[in-house]
């Protein structure tokens, strides 16, 4: 099967994040009104702008710079903002990127942390770890709390789950990739419930992700 049509027969995302909406017009602003320096810490490939510095540890897509999150390749309080979205939950060494994190910011300087809660495992090349919205906001206790809440809602969660289930049992990986996409498309719609339920912190006890918006600096 070729690229082209892999492509054409792979699902919809079951994923629907609106808070990710609101920011990337935020900072697409504030890049517009003057000198603001911002990394998408772990971009995988995307570019929300030419020039939000797009860093993840392989070379794909956009990517500009190719690091290490525990090390990253700039001076101290170099960075206005650092975006971090689907993330944390896959490095290895989560003191030395929180610390790294804290390190490149100028003080004053804001984070967006977007991690999951209630999702299945999904290797990114690893994935150790979820968060509810109380520990994410333990992991990040010297930011100032600007806003926190669910980032993506409860029925994303159950269509990721459901796409999942029917190829968790297949050893074959090109029959189960296959299955996959199969429950995919029979259930992705399911993310478009979320949208009858409130955003904030409300539904965070069953949310699928969290985020936590922050100032360096209490």
């Amino acid at each position: 099967m070729n690229a082209s049509l892999t492509h054409l027969l792979k699902p919809p995302t079951p994923c629907l994040n609106r808070s990710q909406k609101q920011l990337r017009q935020r900072l697409t602003a504030r890049l517009e009104q003057g000198s603001y320096r911002i990394l998408d810490l772990g971009s995988a490939g995307r570019q929300w702008h030419p020039r939000i510095i797009s860093l993840d540890l392989f070379k794909s897509g956009q990517v500009t710079v190719v690091a290490d999150s525990s090390r990253l390749p700039f001076r101290s309080a170099c960075l206005d903002f650092i975006l971090c979205t689907a993330v944390l939950e896959h490095v290895v060494d989560l003191a030395a990127t929180v610390s790294e994190i804290k390190r490149c910011l100028v003080p004053g300087g804001e984070i967006y942390i977007d991690v999951p809660f209630l999702q299945p495992f999904h290797a990114d090349p690893a994935d150790y770890r979820r968060y509810t919205l109380p520990g994410l906001r333990q992991l990040f206790q010297e930011y100032h709390c600007m806003d926190c809440g669910v980032s993506v809602g409860p029925f994303s969660g159950i269509a990721m789950i459901l796409r999942k289930i029917p190829a968790a049992g297949i050893a074959n990986q090109k029959l189960a990739l296959a299955v996959e996409a199969v429950a995919g498309w029979a259930t992705f719609w399911l993310k478009y419930l979320d949208r009858l339920f409130p955003s904030g912190q409300v539904m965070h006890k069953v949310a699928s992700g969290v985020y936590f918006y922050g100032k360096h600096g209490r």
